[in-house]
């Protein structure tokens, strides 16, 4: 295991329906007077992400249906509601438009670099992009569990791989290596056009 800290995942249970590594469906963190809950998610497309070893003994329970549960569960005993999903940004607006109580979905997978939050349903989405090039601020107000006003934007951190290195960026560079690894071996070479579907 690559990650010396717990994670927070809701739809990822080992062959035994346990959360594996220590994950836990969500938390609620308590600062300034006001809960805020989050739930971890991941795409349901897990098994086209991963190599196939480590999807091993991994099942992955459907998104939308997972949410909703927690949701419901949560909202009553917090303040604010946040997704953070590894599904892309096409999949947090669909999560958006079916999961009721959500105020905030942080997303990653799809790389997206949203320079301002993207609202859909009345719950604000954002993403920044991918290497840790920039770092997202979500200025929120909130009254009664319902966000009133907001102000979100990315701040660039670095342009290019010439970036400073601190204690943070030799984590991730070591993460990156041990994952580079496992997918830097050629398993097959196409000698026409990918297309997908049928």
């Amino acid at each position: 295991m690559i990650a010396h800290f717990p994670t927070i995942s809701a739809n990822i249970l080992d062959s035994l329906n346990q959360f594996p590594v220590n994950n836990k469906e969500f938390i609620i963190i308590e600062k300034n007077g006001i809960k805020i809950g989050i739930i971890g998610i991941m795409s349901d497309d897990f098994y086209n992400l991963v190599n196939q070893k480590s999807g091993a003994g991994i099942k992955i329970l459907p998104t939308i249906e997972t949410m909703k549960r927690l949701a419901a569960m949560l909202y009553p005993k917090t303040d604010l509601l946040v997704a953070l999903t590894h599904q892309g940004v096409d999949e947090d607006s669909t999560l958006a438009m079916n999961v009721p109580g959500l105020d905030v979905i942080i997303g990653g997978h799809s790389h997206t670099r949203l320079k301002h939050p993207k609202k859909i349903n009345g719950i604000l989405i954002v993403q920044t992009g991918s290497n840790c090039e920039s770092l997202g601020v979500l200025d929120l107000t909130l009254e009664k569990h319902h966000v009133i006003s907001y102000d979100g934007n990315l701040v660039q951190l670095w342009f290019n791989g010439a970036r400073p290195k601190t204690e943070l960026s030799a984590l991730i560079d070591s993460m990156k290596q041990v994952i580079d690894q496992d997918y830097s071996k050629v398993i097959a070479t196409l000698k026409t056009d990918w297309k997908r579907g049928g």
